[in-house]
C-alpha cells in the first residue's frame, strides 16, 4: 500500500503520535508579523488552542498587534446549535490573561 502524507514524510508521524498539542508553522521565521488571522470555531477541544496560537502569532514587536478575527457557521433550520462566540472569546480572553479584548466580527450577511 503506498503511505501518502500530508505534511512530509518526517513530520506525519511524529504529529500521528505526539502525546500533546502540535502547531506547525511554515515559512514563518524571522521578524514575520501577522495582521490579520482568521481563526474558525466550532466548538471542539481544538478552538482555545486555535484561538491561543492566533494570540501569540499576532503580537507585534512594534506594539501595534494584529487583529485577531473569529468566525463559526451556522447552518439555518439544523438541529445543530452554533457557538455563543461572545462568551467563548471572553473565556479564552480570561484564561490567556490576554491585554487584548478578544472579538467576533458578525457580519449581517455573507
Amino acid at each position: 500500500m503506498l503511505r501518502r502524507f500530508n505534511i512530509g514524510a518526517t513530520v506525519d508521524p511524529i504529529i500521528e503520535q505526539a502525546p500533546c498539542d502540535v502547531v506547525i508553522l511554515k515559512d514563518c521565521g524571522g521578524n514575520k508579523t501577522f495582521k490579520n488571522i482568521l481563526v474558525p470555531v466550532a466548538g471542539g477541544p481544538n478552538g482555545a488552542l486555535a484561538i491561543e496560537v492566533a494570540s501569540i502569532l499576532s503580537d507585534s514587536r512594534d506594539g501595534i498587534d494584529g487583529k485577531i478575527t473569529a468566525f463559526t457557521v451556522d447552518v439555518p433550520n439544523s438541529s445543530r446549535r452554533g457557538v455563543d462566540l461572545d462568551a467563548f472569546l471572553d473565556e479564552q480572553a480570561e484564561r490567556l490573561g490576554s491585554r487584548k479584548k478578544l472579538r467576533a466580527d458578525v457580519p449581517d450577511r455573507w
